[in-house]
């Protein structure tokens, strides 16, 4: 079985913010690597009831959205394993000044392997239609792109070379934030 990550968030405010931070990061990198940084909102700050106190549900974990695009994506993060420990979905969420826009919804249990594979659907979801794959020879993420419905919003050559650059880093910066939730100073 792999390894859980952040095992703590739903008892630790400490870890709760590590995990959204951790998140966020991985994010930020991924919205860069496609060259849509300007096209998305930040993610949305952590929930709180009406007292100031952090709701800490998991439910989101990360929330982003995109008026130009019209796309959204949430993760909800739950922190028992359960038979599928990631499921994916569509949704529709509602923006104020666009009306509807799609999002992707990854609900999961944080583990190394879901992990990865919400990386390859986050990637996948910012790309448009370009998918990213595991490739074993090469031991690495690689993007391939399929026929695009909508050309304007092609991955280019240069967004393809960041999805390698970008799940590199993540995977250093997360090593690093997954120490120190297991070992705060």
């Amino acid at each position: 079985m792999s390894e859980y990550r952040f095992e703590r968030f739903l008892e630790d405010p400490v870890q709760y913010y590590a995990l959204t931070a951790y998140w966020n990061n991985l994010w930020e990198k991924l919205v860069e690597s496609t060259g849509k940084a300007g096209l998305w909102s930040p993610p949305a700050d952590p929930a709180r009831f009406a007292n100031g106190t952090l709701v800490m549900d998991g439910n989101p974990i990360l929330a982003a959205e995109s008026v130009p695009l019209r796309k959204a994506v949430r993760i909800i993060q739950h922190d028992a394993p359960r038979p599928d420990r990631l499921i994916e979905w569509k949704d529709e969420r509602w923006n104020e000044r666009a009306g509807p826009l799609e999002e992707l919804v990854l609900c999961l249990y944080l583990d190394v392997d879901t992990e990865a594979q919400a990386q390859r659907r986050l990637a996948a979801w910012l790309a448009g239609d370009c998918v990213v794959e595991w490739d074993e020879q090469r031991n690495s993420y690689l993007p391939r792109t399929v026929p695009n419905r909508d050309a304007a919003f092609a991955p280019s050559v240069a967004a393809e070379r960041g999805f390698r650059r970008c799940f590199a880093s993540a995977a250093v910066r997360f090593a690093a934030v997954s120490d120190h939730s297991r070992n705060p100073r």
